[in-house]
């Protein structure tokens, strides 16, 4: 049966369960900005990297769990694994709310200003 190579991801599973403890120190992280996002272009470009950190992070958790759990679709473990991550996105979601509102608080033209002071977008 063919599978796929998931090392690209995580080298194993301990390694996955490793990295999904780190995450709520990832949240804090982010949470941190909470009320300051937008206090200077410093503090949204820090926000905007920690973010990315955090959501990239996230993504490989539930891919990784994901594909597996797609390999072997009644095997518990990847079940649980699927579910663990599952239940700390949805609880970050919650958490991490404020956001938006938050951003959108400020004039958008203060928004362009920050971005061209830290040039956010030339990365992509």
């Amino acid at each position: 049966m063919d599978n796929w190579d998931l090392t690209y991801i995580y080298k194993d599973e301990l390694e996955w369960e490793s990295t999904l403890k780190k995450v709520p120190e990832l949240i804090n992280g982010v949470l941190k900005y909470k009320g300051h996002i937008m206090d200077s272009s410093q503090t949204l470009y820090d926000f905007y990297k920690s973010c990315e950190k955090l959501y990239r992070t996230t993504f490989n958790l539930y891919m990784y769990a994901r594909l597996l759990c797609d390999s072997e679709t009644t095997n518990q473990k990847y079940q649980r694994m699927v579910s663990k991550i599952q239940k700390i996105t949805d609880d970050m979601d919650k958490d991490l709310s404020f956001i938006s509102s938050e951003m959108l608080s400020v004039d958008y033209d203060t928004v362009l200003k920050y971005i061209e002071e830290n040039k956010l977008l030339e990365e992509y």
